[in-house]
Parts: C-alpha cells; sequence; structure tokens
C-alpha cells in the first residue's frame, strides 16, 4: 500500500542519517574505515573470488529473485523498503545454492 511504502521510505531515511552520524562521529570512524574501506572490500572479493567465478552477471539478471520485473519492458517502479528487497533477494535459488555450496566446503 500506498502507506507502507511512504513508511519504508521514511525508515530507510532514519538509517541513513544514523549511518551518516557513525560517519561523522570521530569514536565511530574507525569501526566504519574497518568494514568500509577499499581494503576490506579488496579482500572481500579476493577471499571470494572462486565463489563468484561460478556463475556470471547474465545468471544473475536472469534471476528474477534479485531483478524483479525491472528488466521487463512495461516495468513500473515501486518504492519497497530495504527489508522487502532482502527478502526478496534471499528467496533467489542461485544465491541459496551458492550460500549452500560455500558452506559445506567450510
Amino acid at each position: 500500500s500506498i502507506a507502507n511504502e511512504i513508511y519504508a521510505f521514511f525508515e530507510d531515511g532514519k538509517n541513513f542519517v544514523a549511518s551518516m552520524k557513525k560517519v561523522l562521529k570521530k569514536s565511530e570512524q574507525s569501526d566504519v574505515l574497518r568494514y568500509h574501506a577499499c581494503e576490506e572490500y579488496e579482500l572481500r572479493i579476493n577471499e571470494s573470488k572462486g565463489d563468484l567465478s561460478n556463475f556470471t552477471v547474465e545468471d544473475l539478471y536472469k534471476d528474477k529473485n534479485i531483478v524483479g520485473d525491472t528488466l521487463d519492458p512495461d516495468y513500473v517502479p515501486t518504492l519497497t523498503s530495504t527489508g522487502q528487497t532482502i527478502s526478496k533477494i534471499s528467496s533467489s535459488p542461485l544465491l541459496k545454492n551458492t550460500i549452500k555450496d560455500i558452506l559445506s566446503k567450510k
């Protein structure tokens, strides 16, 4: 409903403001840098390289659980909350199988 979309919009806005406070607050900056610095992303990508090579960008775009209907010619965008987006993505069989494979290797 429209009310839910407006509510989700404001919740996402509050989350954004809270995140910005962490970036600007001196005592929180080291945490932000530790988890969001380029070095951290590079480390995560290198650790995931083997798993990422198991599927292509085209595979991801074909998975409706990830992209939904956004690539359909008659697509009309709707506002969704972060929770709704995560819930939708987490139902992806491609991602579930990849995660299952990763966990079985550990």
